[in-house]
């Protein structure tokens, strides 16, 4: 489905951030910030999928929805970036988690 390719910025973001924080935790370094949201991806993602499921094409619902699942996932992964990142923060520095 076409409207997966806004996804493309988000999913890089997310990536990037867990493995920074693997590298932060395995070499010591300071833990990232939670990454900036791809707000305009976002947008865009929705606009598409309403436009999929309001065009009436029955074979256009299940991937539409799909994205709007995989979306919640995605929230859901970076809101667990700024609780991560804390205890990473502390153990690095000796404090218990």
């Amino acid at each position: 489905m076409p409207c997966a390719s806004n996804f493309d910025g988000e999913v890089h973001a997310l990536r990037a951030w867990y493995v920074t924080l693997g590298d932060a935790i395995v070499n010591g370094t300071t833990t990232p910030r939670p990454h900036i949201r791809d707000v305009d991806g976002r947008r865009r993602l929705l606009d598409c999928v309403r436009e999929a499921l309001s065009s009436g094409d029955k074979t256009k619902l299940r991937p539409a929805l799909d994205l709007v699942w995989a979306s919640q996932h995605l929230d859901a992964l970076w809101q667990l970036e700024e609780h991560l990142g804390r205890h990473a923060a502390q153990v690095q520095a000796g404090v218990p988690a």
